[in-house]
């Protein structure tokens, strides 16, 4: 039974938008209903690319864009990402470039190393008698990303299938579910290895939405080649799976100590695919990959779960996810745009918080 309904409500409301039809239509509903706020999420964007790179925004687009293959790779993988993305563009009245490279903005920070501010936290439990299969997290972005929490209700009339996708105005989409029951939760993975010639998150994440199982969607992460490292707890009726996916390879995260459960926050766990970086970072502090890493949220949620049962309710997860603990670097804190618990029967439900889980209303949200 979820507990957090009686919170009083933040001053963010969620958009709820209806994107039927062709990749391009879902694109163009998108762009229009959201123009508005789409170029101001782009204007933010730019000032904080600016701030950044101290170089013009266009400038480092364009870098971004000719010296990689993200673009190609999305052509490859997931065509349809590419043509609903010139939908948004058109509905938005915004130029394609503009809006694809939103799109990658998380390769940018990866590659300009702008991720020391990473805060996601994710928790799933494997189905139990009496107990359905449930993921959930709190969706951490930057600041300059804020204010306007979405929900995108994709309709495809040639599958028939049904997505909801959480996420701000002009991008793909954060995480999501779909009604086969899939959902899926992303962590970034700084410490590991990326790739130019991999394929976004954002695209990653979408396309595993495309699956109608979770052995589809092992072997279909198993497949592709990856941009940026990202912890993946997916989910279907049947179990949960949480992958730690690299340029170089693929690593499963085990049940955590015995119970039926799994929690991850930005470090890795089990992918030893450590970048150069990280590598060099830990010398300076005369470190090595072979010690101890230590992250405040993991260490919190390891040591308050020590003591509770072998499994978890949703109030419980969700009561989790609202602590302002620890201190430093707080489960829930100041870069939560929103919290998501998907309860995966054969009819899945989400219950979504456009907000800190703390001070905002959880919305349930089922596909018609």
């Amino acid at each position: 039974m979820i507990a957090l309904l009686s919170l009083p409500l933040s001053a963010e409301t969620l958009r709820v938008i209806d994107c039927p039809g062709t990749p391009y239509k879902r694109g163009l509903a998108h762009g229009q209903q959201l123009r508005l706020e789409i170029v101001q999420m782009i204007d933010r964007w730019k000032k904080e690319i600016n701030n950044q790179f101290q170089v013009p925004f266009e400038d480092v687009i364009d870098f971004l864009i000719t010296r990689t293959h993200y673009e190609a790779q999305m052509n490859k993988w997931t065509p349809e990402l590419i043509e609903e993305i010139q939908g948004i563009a058109h509905g938005s009245g915004l130029d394609y470039k503009t809006v694809f490279a939103l799109q990658i903005s998380e390769e940018i920070g990866n590659r300009a190393s702008l991720v020391l501010n990473q805060r996601c936290t994710s928790i799933g439990q494997i189905p139990l008698p009496g107990k359905a299969a449930m993921v959930a997290q709190n969706m951490d972005p930057p600041l300059f990303l804020h204010g306007f929490p979405t929900l995108l209700r994709i309709n495809d009339p040639e599958t028939g299938l049904k997505q909801m996708i959480f996420t701000f105005p002009g991008f793909l989409g954060l995480n999501g579910l779909n009604d086969r029951g899939i959902a899926i939760c992303c962590n970034g993975l700084s410490q590991l290895n990326s790739s130019d010639s991999g394929l976004p998150v954002v695209a990653v994440m979408r396309s595993v939405l495309n699956q109608n199982s979770l052995h589809n969607v092992r072997a279909w992460l198993e497949q592709i080649p990856h941009a940026t490292p990202q912890c993946y707890l997916v989910g279907d009726p049947a179990g949960i799976e949480c992958l730690e996916c690299s340029a170089n390879g693929l690593a499963k995260v085990p049940l955590w100590n015995n119970r039926h459960y799994v929690f991850h926050t930005n470090h890795p766990l089990v992918n030893r695919d450590f970048n150069a970086r990280y590598i060099k970072l830990l010398a300076e502090y005369e470190k090595s990959i072979d010690d101890p890493y230590y992250c405040p949220r993991y260490e919190y949620l390891r040591q308050t779960l020590a003591s509770q049962a072998v499994s978890l309710t949703d109030s419980l997860v969700l009561d989790l996810l609202s602590k302002r603990e620890p201190e430093y670097h707080p489960v829930n804190n100041e870069l939560t745009f929103g919290c998501t618990l998907v309860i995966l029967t054969e009819s899945p439900t989400l219950w979504i918080a456009p907000g800190r889980p703390d001070v905002t209303s959880f919305q349930k949200m089922r596909f018609e």
